[in-house]
């Protein structure tokens, strides 16, 4: 996951992310490293919104991820 196949969608509390590029995603459950390349581009991307002006929570954002992803099983 990087910022550059990354959109942000709105502004504030409305603003989401859209991933725009599906085939560079790895597959978060099944792969055995998932969850720790997730949480290393979470905070990757987190520092790079941080940078451009952007609060971010990493923590909060790595956790509705993880959900996101598990909840699919």
């Amino acid at each position: 996951l990087s910022p550059y196949i990354v959109l942000l969608d709105g502004e504030g509390e409305a603003a989401r992310l859209v991933i725009i590029d599906w085939p560079q995603v790895v597959d978060v459950i099944g792969n055995p490293h998932g969850p720790e390349f997730l949480e290393r581009d979470t905070r990757n991307m987190c520092d790079w919104f941080t940078r451009r002006g952007y609060a971010v929570d990493e923590g909060l954002l790595f956790g509705d991820l993880i959900a996101a992803a598990t909840s699919r099983w």
